[in-house]
């Protein structure tokens, strides 16, 4: 197996990791980005429920410690800590 991305993070998501999205994981996608770019600093980036893009959230920017509350008390997207094996915690 050749590695493209090595240092790239491990996403686990079913509605994400296929070769053609689902129509519901384009939408569920889609609103998941709409959700970054209007609601960025807002806790769950104001996704409420249990909607699928919820799962994109948690398995992108949770998993990865990729958005943070800030002292602010607003949340933010911030950059990747790398472990010493420069793969993301």
């Amino acid at each position: 197996m050749i590695i493209f991305y090595d240092k790239a993070p491990i996403i686990n998501n079913e509605l994400l990791n296929r070769e053609k999205l689902t129509p519901n994981g384009s939408a569920a996608l889609k609103k998941f980005m709409l959700a970054l770019i209007e609601s960025n600093s807002q806790k769950t980036l104001g996704i409420e429920g249990s909607p699928p893009e919820l799962s994109i959230f948690r398995s992108v920017l949770e998993k990865h410690s990729l958005y943070e509350l800030q002292k602010t008390n607003k949340y933010k997207l911030v950059e990747p800590k790398l472990s010493k094996s420069k793969k993301y915690v």
